[in-house]
């Protein structure tokens, strides 16, 4: 009888992309296709997208919240790995409660102001409506340049993911370690 390690190659809480999603960014998992949390129609944080783990990426990829992204299969051309019709597989991990994981911040779209973490506040996704904010971290109360506030009972969508440990961030595009469900 031969051994193996389940998680070693493809984990079993992966799925194919539906849409760019760049390693360190919260996602959901809808009828087994990686989405990136939007706060609006996807609301349930299944993991954060993950390093690749293949051989060819490993040596490559040194930081878990490095610029990596996985793409979906209209996004290929004949000469990616799997050939243009497949979509990569995105790993997700860190969905359980005190898992310590890596989320960028939001990106800098020109016009909405910049996370302001502090460590152990609540933070969370904002559904702002655009890309800059689908599976990036906002502090709870954050507030857009529309005046919409997210999170501690403001009127915008959010989903909230844990308690900044140990971490803050007044950048665009910045990881923050996050301590899952160690919110209120």
């Amino acid at each position: 009888m031969g051994f193996y390690v389940d998680e070693a190659d493809r984990s079993a809480r992966s799925g194919p992309v539906a849409e760019m999603v760049p390693v360190g960014t919260a996602c959901t998992r809808v009828d087994g296709v990686v989405e990136l949390l939007d706060g609006a129609t996807n609301t349930r944080f299944d993991g954060v997208a993950d390093a690749p783990r293949s051989g060819e990426y490993i040596a490559e990829e040194v930081d878990e919240a490095s610029g990596f992204a996985y793409r979906p299969a209209s996004m290929k051309d004949e000469n990616d790995r799997g050939g243009a019709d497949i979509a990569d597989r995105a790993p997700l991990r860190g969905d359980e409660d005190g898992a310590v994981i890596r989320i960028k911040t939001v990106a800098d779209n020109g016009t909405d102001p910049a996370p302001n973490i502090t460590t152990d506040s609540e933070v969370g996704v904002a559904a702002v409506g655009t890309t800059e904010f689908e599976g990036r971290l906002v502090q709870a109360g954050y507030t857009d340049d529309g005046g919409t506030q997210y999170g501690d009972g403001g009127a915008g969508d959010y989903v909230a993911l844990g308690t900044a440990d140990n971490d803050s961030s007044t950048e665009f595009d910045e990881p923050v370690r996050i301590r899952v469900g160690g919110h209120e």
